[in-house]
């Protein structure tokens, strides 16, 4: 004798389906998300690249230039008379609370067109003691100087890079 079990198939009902909805679309929210930590991930990492080659390009811009003024008795510090734009700046700590927003390059001409909007560049020079290359001293007192490029992105610190220059460099 065969015997058949009667099997009941249970339809999708309105109950499952909400629940369906409800899952489905918290999983959609969490990675959207997860997607917008990326996205700005991505964005903060590019801004970084973009700050520390703008801070490289400025540093050695500036340790190329002399110690000291060569049209000035040593000791003297920051600009001279007629050294208000940054072509016109010939040596280390002209460059001393130079700041720029948006970037420019030497001749003043902005760089990169929008790339850099939102960016800004700012040094900081000082005379620091020459054994220890820390402590800072007088101005003019010491034959060592360090130099700070601080690159901001919309207020927000992306680079900063520190330089040391001496009296008695190859550059002299």
């Amino acid at each position: 004798m065969i015997m058949y079990r009667s099997i009941r198939r249970r339809s999708f009902g309105y109950i499952e389906a909400v629940i369906s909805t409800v899952v489905l679309g918290s999983a959609i929210v969490a990675a959207l998300g997860m997607f917008g930590g990326y996205v700005r991930g991505i964005e903060a990492s590019v801004d970084g690249l973009k700050a520390r080659e703008l801070a490289c390009e400025l540093l050695a811009e500036i340790v190329s230039r002399p110690f000291e003024d060569p049209n000035r008795l040593p000791g003297n510090f920051g600009r001279a008379a007629g050294e208000t734009l940054r072509k016109d700046f010939n040596d280390v700590d002209d460059y001393h609370r130079w700041e720029e927003s948006p970037p420019t390059a030497f001749d003043g001409t902005p760089l990169g067109g929008n790339e850099y909007a939102g960016f800004t560049r700012r040094v900081v020079v000082r005379n620091v003691d020459a054994e220890t290359m820390q402590s800072v001293v007088a101005n003019g007192s010491s034959s060592a100087k360090r130099i700070t490029v601080i690159v901001e992105h919309n207020g927000k610190l992306r680079a900063k890079l520190f330089a040391y220059r001496t009296r008695n460099d190859a550059w002299n």
